[in-house]
């Protein structure tokens, strides 16, 4: 059998499936990536299970990348959050200084 035997019998499959199917849709829509595979001589060898364990892997690292984003972001936050309010502890002890001051002067 040659390849365009066999594509030819997977758009034939797709489209007796039709879209009323389960795979009729899937498989219309991987029609395109298995020519491209086979013309390239790529045999596909990944199961639906492979692709799961793959597709969890991803996410599971994109979950920590995510996760150790937040944290340093967080932890930035508080540090600026930290900053702010000593410095505005900072400035309201020294206003208070200059009004006790200022008021101390006109007391004279």
């Amino acid at each position: 059998m040659n390849k365009e035997t066999e594509i030819s019998i997977l758009s034939k499959a797709a489209a007796d499936l039709g879209t009323n199917s389960y795979l009729g849709p899937w498989l219309k829509s991987i029609i395109s990536e298995l020519e491209r595979d086979l013309r390239s001589d790529f045999i596909p060898v990944i199961t639906l299970a492979e692709a799961r364990q793959q597709s969890e892997y991803i996410l599971a690292a994109a979950r920590n990348t995510a996760e150790t984003h937040w944290n340093r972001v967080r932890d930035e936050a508080d540090a600026v959050l930290e900053r702010a309010e000593k410095d505005a502890t900072r400035t309201r002890d020294r206003l208070i200084a200059q009004l006790l001051a200022s008021a101390k002067e006109l007391g004279r």
